[in-house]
């Protein structure tokens, strides 16, 4: 079985760099015998000599010239290797588990969150609410955005904000005067559904049911059919009161507040209070801009060319 060891490597490579055992053992802090017991041992493992010996001078010879080259090759690749494990460990060191309760939130906000902490590396994924939550308390997230409460002595949680449903009618509808909808108008609509929405798909379903719709009436379509024909069908469809702050409403449509308490909820940022220290970077951030964060479009050009931030990673999206 052929076993080199890399320290025979790097005697081997100061041997030639020195031009002899002497010079090369004081370099190694080793005796000469023991340098020249090492090197007899690479030979016996290679089964050739790499220098000739003459008069106690060493000259490589072709076989030691071709293990030279394929040492330093060997050096330079660990070096390197050495380099990258320095990297990511720096990059683990900084990198920051974050879940959302939603795509709509990831995409705004994840792009603000890492160009304002270029110090550090998110890593964002997606998950239900009681995922999300397990999660936090395992240690497989260090912070999470939901919109519910996640309890627990261990966990700090922090109301963000309110979402509120609206619904997008077309101009023509006759509700387009309306300040306000209510759950009795809803039966009278003909909704266009996303089907895989994960945070809203079922909280806009539980919505239809509390008001008495049939979900038999209602249009169901997947996320990316939705997206793509959203603003040119003659159907109404519900939104939030935080999409709406980072997509303009389209021409011919009319986005009106759904007005109940089934159609509110409260948004939370919730971590564990032993992280507090670590995360406080991001929490800080978090909650002295709040009104900006969640209230602006300065996400566009992170979203829009999400490979000038290097430091925002997606992983196990839904």
């Amino acid at each position: 079985m052929f076993a080199v060891e890399l320290i025979q490597l790097e005697q081997l490579l100061m041997i030639e760099k020195s031009n002899g055992m002497r010079l090369a053992a004081e370099k190694l802090f080793l005796s000469q015998p023991a340098l020249s017991h090492n090197l007899k041992k690479l030979e016996n493992e290679l089964d050739c000599q790499l220098f000739d010996r003459t008069r106690n001078q060493l000259s490589i010879n072709p076989y030691g010239k071709i293990m030279l080259e394929h040492s330093k090759r060997i050096m330079q690749e660990i070096a390197s290797a050495r380099q990258e494990i320095a990297e990511e460990k720096r990059r683990q060191a900084l990198k920051i588990n974050v879940g959302f309760y939603s795509y709509a939130f990831q995409s705004f906000v994840s792009p603000q969150l890492a160009n304002a902490l270029e110090q550090s590396v998110l890593e964002c994924k997606i998950n239900d609410k009681p995922h999300l939550s397990d999660e936090l308390k395992d240690g497989a997230l260090d912070i999470i955005f939901s919109d519910c409460v996640c309890g627990g002595d261990e966990i700090k949680t922090v109301k963000l904000f309110n979402e509120q449903v609206m619904v997008s009618l077309p101009s023509s509808s006759e509700f387009t005067s309306r300040q306000c909808l209510y759950f009795g108008d809803l039966p009278k609509l003909k909704i266009y559904l996303i089907t895989d929405a994960t945070g809203y798909t079922d909280w806009y379903v539980n919505i239809l049911k509390a008001a008495g719709v049939e979900m038999s009436l209602s249009t169901g379509v997947p996320f990316g059919e939705y997206l793509y024909t959203k603003d040119n069908i003659d159907q109404c469809y519900f939104t939030t009161s935080f999409i709406i702050r980072f997509v303009p409403t389209a021409a011919r449509r009319v986005v009106i507040p759904l007005a109940d308490g089934k159609a509110s909820r409260d948004v939370y940022m919730s971590y564990k209070k032993k992280d507090a220290e670590r995360l406080a970077p991001m929490i800080t951030y978090i909650e002295d801009n709040v009104d900006g964060l969640f209230n602006s479009s300065s996400f566009l050009p992170y979203f829009l060319f999400p490979d000038k931030t290097k430091n925002l990673l997606f992983v196990d999206d839904k």
